[in-house]
């Protein structure tokens, strides 16, 4: 769910900032590979942005940063996964 109705402006109160379209986009890609057993190593990952034509791709390690900083994802040497956060 979106968080609708908060400023923007407003230091958020907890830690959790909303994440831009590109980080959603990353957290999601590396959950549906989690969910049927893939791998969630980072350069397929940014494999898979390429593939699907995602724009900004020399942006991926700042949107992986996002992520990372917000608490959503966590690196493992080289991979991925998802922390469980409720985005309600």
């Amino acid at each position: 769910a979106l968080n609708v109705g908060i400023d923007p402006l407003e230091p958020a109160s907890q830690d959790t900032k909303p994440l831009s379209a590109n980080e959603q986009a990353l957290y999601q890609a590396v959950r549906s590979r989690m969910a049927s057993g893939e791998s969630t190593a980072i350069a397929l990952i940014r494999d898979d942005f390429k593939a699907q034509g995602q724009k900004g791709i020399s942006n991926f390690s700042k949107w992986l940063k996002g992520c990372i900083e917000k608490g959503v994802l966590q690196q493992t040497e080289d991979r991925l996964v998802t922390v469980i956060v409720d985005l309600d």
